[in-house]
């Protein structure tokens, strides 16, 4: 009985403004009242809220969702969550001049959202899968176990066609599995300054010239592990992002020699930008 109700707040409570005490979670500080936050065990709804100068610190979380609404100047500190949608619904939730922490977390879906003017500070982004979030002006350093950033929109829920991603430092990331898709412009980012990566700055070109080279390649089984390679960076360019950014651990063991031949003028001089 109580989990049967536990499951249907959600629904009863929707798009109404109440303060309902935090259960399981005492370490949450606001410093002010009237966040309309549902929380139920360790999950932590706020919807169609304008959320100014909130702490949300030390805390332990199931789920958190946010449905249409507003942060400003927001502090995310030392926190770990399960699952984080961060623009639940069909509008985009926004974060403006908030800072996230120490903060691990897992998105299954991360929804639709813009962030703007923020700073992740020592983040475990262990998935974080954008294709209807948009990045300006933002700050991040820790780690990106598996994420994607996405130039274009392909839902056709979403009244935009693109997504902004403009002028952010990424410099300070270490990167595991990580992706840019439909036409995110990397020179107006700030990339990691190292040899793990390769940027590709014009990825059509460079990869129609190696098709006319690899009819030379002797080897008949290596030939065709680099047509695999070319077609999956080719898929890549034709979705919209022209400008590769990859690295020998993106790709499986089985294509590794294909990718040291089809970059190997980049491996010999490192990393260029």
């Amino acid at each position: 009985m109580q989990a049967d109700l536990e499951k249907a707040l959600p629904l009863l409570l929707t798009n109404r403004f109440r303060e309902i005490s935090m259960v399981n979670v005492p370490e949450f500080k606001a410093k002010s009242k009237g966040i309309s936050s549902l929380v139920v065990g360790k999950d932590i709804i706020i919807e169609n809220r304008k959320v100014m100068s909130e702490v949300f610190e030390n805390l332990k979380v199931d789920d958190f969702r946010s449905i249409n609404s507003q942060f400003y100047g927001c502090a995310f500190k030392d926190m770990k969550i399960k699952d984080i949608c961060f623009g639940s619904g069909l509008s985009q939730s926004v974060y403006h001049d908030c800072t996230f922490e120490n903060f691990d977390f897992f998105s299954s879906v991360a929804g639709i959202a813009l962030f703007e003017n923020c700073v992740f500070v020592g983040v475990d982004a262990r998935q974080f899968i954008c294709k209807e979030v948009e990045f300006i002006n933002c700050k991040f350093s820790g780690r990106f176990r598996k994420v994607l950033f996405s130039g274009s929109i392909s839902t056709a829920k979403n009244q935009r066609k693109r997504n902004r991603f403009i002028n952010n430092d990424l410099s300070n990331v270490s990167f595991e599995d990580f992706g840019f898709r439909g036409g995110v412009d990397l020179e107006n980012q700030k990339l990691p300054p190292n040899n793990d990566f390769i940027y590709v700055k014009q990825g059509r070109e460079f990869l129609d010239f190696k098709k006319s080279e690899v009819i030379k390649v002797s080897d008949s089984r290596l030939k065709d592990e680099v047509d695999t390679i070319i077609g999956i960076y080719m898929y890549k360019v034709n979705e919209g992002q022209d400008q590769l950014y990859t690295s020998i651990n993106s790709v499986p063991k089985n294509l590794k020699n294909a990718f040291n031949w089809l970059f190997s003028e980049y491996l010999q001089k490192g990393f260029l930008a």
